[in-house]
């Protein structure tokens, strides 16, 4: 029997809150790998030629009631490298670490460092399961080459993943001094991805500085790179390969996306590229290849000397069509068009200048030639041509390729008006030598009066089609035809 006044019995036991493994102000992590004493940085890489040192940390939150002390092991490949046997298990310090362990060079291959907190279980603990922290890392060969840094699939968010590491043969250069995209080229034993095409930079120099990218790429429109190579090294032929993922599906082999293909020269050397009209607009990723031969390169794969860059690039949306002349957008074929009734009417045909994008020549149906030469602005100003010739109408109009200075036009006349039989003259040949500040009437001997539907100019050699009588050909300039 038990009395009336029974006595209580107050047992109390504090456990150690956690001992775990700690992220200290600074660090990469509890492990940290690095090449370089005293940043507690993780490298990028580490090569058989770097010193690696080894940093780890971890954190004691709490206090036992009883004191005393717990043992503490760092191991690298199951070698102790660090112990302390002698850690207080109580307040007031909340973290221990140890800092550049090592200090020496790692063989080929995988390595593992392992952090044992309270190794013989000395103190009991809130949560026994995290005294063990391992990781592994990889020490890779001697850097030879330049990678270049376009992500993944994983890291983009885009469908496929572009060829940069060594095991998915990404593009890589091995090193020629003096040879380069720029001024600067570094090497790395593998390529360092990141979303915004800079880790190579960040593994060591800051080396994508060869191309410079002047704003958006927008669909349809012509836009501007700069390319600076480097040849103090004398390679005799520098060629550049670029392309660029217009359709923004992790890859660089649609049609369209290879924009350069050729050689360049040292210095500076602007490159045109056209964005196709259906390119996805967003954030996508361009390739720069520069190395010494006759042909290109693909995107992938090694190459002897030179280097590679990879950018971000920007697609703008797909823009409406803009209005831009020669006549209204309605009513086109009206009058009262100030100041001189000056309307084109309907287009039949447009022809764009070969290598100056600024001048395109148009065929109106009933308007005759007009011409522009400030094309690429939001309103071209056009200009009249064959408003004195004897027709308007017309049906076809191409430049002479053997007149370097593409001054030589030929065009054709033709009914094609929804204005029934409304036009002018049909099967009459016009030339001009000037760029079209003044168009010679060639006649149309040995022509029928069919319509001219297509034409073509090799000097004193023009051939025409008629949509109804077949092929002619002049030899001495249009004077007659057979």
């Amino acid at each position: 029997m038990f009395g009336r006044n029974p006595q209580t019995l107050e047992v109390r036991m504090l456990l150690a809150a956690d001992l775990a493994p700690a992220v200290f102000g600074g660090w990469d992590g509890p492990i940290v790998i690095s090449t370089v004493t005293g940043t507690n940085q993780d490298a990028a890489f580490v090569t058989v030629n770097d010193s690696v040192f080894i940093d780890v940390g971890w954190g004691n939150f709490g206090d036992a009631s009883t004191g005393g002390t717990y043992r503490v092991e760092v191991t690298l490949d199951g070698s102790i490298i660090a112990q302390n046997s002698s850690i207080p298990d109580t307040a007031p310090f909340t973290g221990f670490n140890f800092t550049d362990l090592s200090g020496t060079t790692l063989s080929l291959g995988s390595h593992t460092v392992q952090l044992k907190l309270d190794t013989n279980n000395q103190i009991a603990e809130n949560d026994e399961s995290n005294n063990t922290l391992t990781r592994t890392f990889d020490v890779l060969p001697p850097a030879v080459d330049d990678f270049g840094d376009a992500p993944d699939a994983l890291v983009s968010g885009l469908m496929g993943g572009y060829p940069t590491l060594s095991a998915d043969n990404g593009a890589r250069h091995t090193l020629l001094s003096g040879f380069s995209l720029g001024t600067q080229i570094d090497i790395e034993p593998d390529a360092v991805t990141n979303i915004n095409g800079l880790g190579d930079d960040a593994s060591n120099l800051d080396d994508d500085d060869g191309v410079t990218i002047n704003g958006i790429f927008s669909p349809g429109v012509i836009s501007t790179v700069d390319v600076f190579v480097t040849n103090s090294a004398g390679a005799a032929s520098p060629w550049l390969d670029a392309w660029i993922d217009f359709n923004r599906d992790g890859d660089w082999n649609d049609p369209d996306e290879l924009v350069f293909s050729g050689t360049v020269i040292a210095g500076s050397n602007p490159i045109d590229i056209l964005t196709p009209g259906g390119a996805a607009s967003g954030a996508s990723y361009a390739r720069f290849r520069l190395h010494d031969g006759a042909t290109g390169l693909p995107v992938d794969g090694p190459a002897p000397d030179g280097e590679v860059e990879d950018y971000v690039v920007s697609i703008a949306p797909a823009r409406d069509w803009v209005y831009q002349g020669a006549s209204p957008t309605q009513n086109a074929q009206g009058e009262n068009v100030v100041p001189d009734n000056q309307v084109n009417g309907a287009t039949q045909i447009v022809v764009a200048h070969p290598t100056d994008p600024n001048i395109l020549y148009i065929g109106g149906v009933n308007g005759g030639i007009w011409k522009t030469t400030n094309a690429t602005t939001l309103n071209p100003e056009w200009t009249p041509q064959t408003d004195f010739n004897e027709s308007l109408s017309m049906g076809a109009l191409a430049f002479d390729p053997t007149d370097g200075t593409f001054n030589s036009l030929a065009a054709g006349t033709a009914g094609y008006s929804s204005f029934a039989g409304v036009s002018g003259r049909r099967g009459l040949v016009y030339v001009t030598t000037d760029g079209g500040a003044s168009w010679v009437n060639r006649g149309s001997a040995g022509l029928t009066a069919g319509n001219i539907s297509g034409i073509a100019m090799r000097g004193n050699t023009i051939v025409v089609t008629s949509s109804t009588d077949g092929v002619f050909r002049s030899t001495d300039g249009g004077a007659t035809f057979t």
